[in-house]
């Protein structure tokens, strides 16, 4: 008896191949989509642990939170450690309740992640974080609890484009995590088209307060 073997023609394979991209397709974006939702709690979450340290800061010093570099307490900044080597704004809370740096971190945020933020800390003197700290910037009281400051977030995701064309982009412009001083967090839809949102378009380096970032929080109070 003879036996024959049927081989794929080249036009079988082809359609075959087509149908595993086109199922990729549809099954990629699905499965990024846990990924994504993962980073964005993970991020929140370190922002409810910060928000719980600034209350006890603030218990502990008369109601008032992280103060920042004399002369600046009305600029926003990421900043936990200046050049001088000295604690600063959130970076405070380090030294104060033994935080681990990390959690100034966002995991999806490129450069700035928590491992990027702990490595630093180690070793570098500037050491910014992945969160825009408002101190007292746009009218934000520095005592925590103020009546004007309830509705009113104090640290958010840094979104930020330089002229030079550097980016710091946290959840891929999608959208970006607040806190509020009760410790809750809100998620809001973001883009990379400065001022719009969230993201600001300023020069930026590890020694500076970021001006221009006002128009960020009035966006974050008024609930847009």
């Amino acid at each position: 008896m003879n036996s024959t073997r049927h081989l794929f023609t080249l036009t079988e394979l082809l359609t075959v191949i087509t149908i595993f991209c086109l199922i990729a397709g549809i099954l990629l974006p699905a499965l990024a989509v846990p990924v994504n939702r993962a980073k964005q709690l993970a991020c929140s979450n370190n922002l409810r642990y910060i928000g719980q340290c600034v209350t006890f800061y603030s218990t502990d010093n008369s109601g008032y939170i992280p103060n920042t570099v004399p002369g600046k307490d009305h600029n926003s900044t990421p900043l936990l450690r200046n050049s001088s080597n000295t604690t600063l704004a959130l970076g405070k809370l380090i030294e104060c309740y033994t935080v681990n740096a990390e959690i100034f971190g966002c995991p999806d945020s490129p450069g700035y992640t928590a491992e990027d933020v702990e490595n630093d800390w180690q070793s570098a003197v500037n050491v910014c974080s992945a969160y825009l700290y408002r101190s007292q910037c746009g009218d934000f009281n520095n005592r925590l609890y103020a009546a004007g400051n309830l509705n009113k977030a104090y640290v958010m995701d840094l979104a930020c484009i330089t002229p030079n064309g550097e980016e710091f982009a946290p959840h891929d412009y999608q959208m970006i995590n607040l806190l509020f001083p009760d410790c809750h967090t809100e998620s809001r839809r973001n883009t990379r088209e400065p001022f719009r949102y969230f993201t600001i378009q300023t020069s930026y380096n590890k020694e500076d307060s970021l001006p221009g970032s006002i128009i960020l929080w009035q966006h974050a109070d008024s609930q847009m």
